[in-house]
């Protein structure tokens, strides 16, 4: 779906901005938010609902419009669908033509038993039901990106490449167009980098099962006969060890017949990729994400 940016890097980021490409679905679906709804979308005895619900940022009747589902990072650990970043992301996405859609998870604690799979189950759960409900939210359900960072980064990335974690919600990876991971720190989490190993550890524990079954890279290869893949765009920057993280997972989804690429958003911190995605003139991650969804989504 993105011939111009399968098999490759984008560009380097500019020295000044250019024009943001604006979706063709403009006219018919963009505009301001005009409302925020909060939905809960599926409910588990003893976990507080807000963990288990959504935002529906969309402009005045909405209708067929192509849908972004927003999943917060924060090490599995921490973080929120409702932020002042995630309204930047939503009244950007809005104004392209899309309903954005910002999706809560459960957590890990050490109060609590949340591990993987759950918070896998749940990023799950909440992409099927904006697809299950896409008539009466106003949108389009073959038109459904998945974006995400850090964290949530990564459970985008696997919904698209374990096809149980959707079967379970009742749906299907063929059911999403296109995914954006921003800058997870490795994709292959049975073998994190050294920083990272209590962060995966806690979340996903030691058990090499586990961690293959969370892991994007290896399960991109392990079911590339299931079916189709969504078309992917993988931002990275930084250190080696997350760049060359990227470079396997794209090479494991064009191994399975995928659509994927990998962007360089350096000098960009971490932070910097979640936080300037949206923001107007910004003129290295905005441009290239939207450019990405516009093509995709059609």
């Amino acid at each position: 779906m993105l011939a111009a940016c399968a098999g490759g890097p984008l560009s380097s980021t500019p020295d000044s901005a250019p024009p943001v490409p604006v979706s063709t679905h403009e006219r018919a679906c963009g505009g301001t938010v005009d409302q925020v709804d909060t939905i809960e979308y599926r409910s588990v005895d003893g976990v507080d609902p807000n963990l288990l619900s959504l935002d529906i940022h969309a402009p005045a009747a909405p209708s067929s419009c192509p849908v972004v589902v927003w999943v917060h990072g924060g090490a599995w650990q921490l973080g929120d669908k409702s932020t002042a970043a995630t309204n930047v992301k939503a009244a950007h996405f809005v104004s392209q033509g899309y309903v954005f859609v910002s999706v809560n998870y459960r957590l890990v604690e050490e109060s609590n038993d949340v591990r993987w799979p759950d918070f896998g189950n749940d990023a799950a759960a909440a992409t099927a039901w904006v697809i299950d409900n896409a008539e009466d939210i106003g949108v389009d359900p073959e038109r459904v990106a998945l974006v995400g960072h850090s964290a949530g980064g990564h459970l985008v990335s696997i919904l698209g490449t374990n096809p149980d974690l959707l079967a379970a919600a009742g749906s299907s990876r063929d059911d999403v167009a296109c995914i954006v991971a921003l800058d997870s720190v490795t994709h292959d989490l049975t073998d994190p980098p050294t920083f990272e190993r209590d962060i995966v550890q806690a979340a996903f524990g030691d058990d090499i099962a586990v961690l293959s079954d969370g892991s994007p890279t290896l399960q991109a290869t392990e079911h590339a006969g299931d079916g189709p893949v969504p078309d992917y765009l993988i931002v990275t920057r930084g250190r080696d060890v997350r760049l060359e993280s990227a470079a396997r997972l794209e090479a494991s989804l064009l191994a399975a017949g995928a659509s994927a690429s990998v962007y360089d958003a350096s000098p960009y911190t971490h932070r910097d990729v979640n936080v300037e995605l949206g923001e107007s003139g910004e003129s290295n991650i905005t441009p290239a994400v939207t450019e990405f969804l516009a093509d995709c989504l059609g």
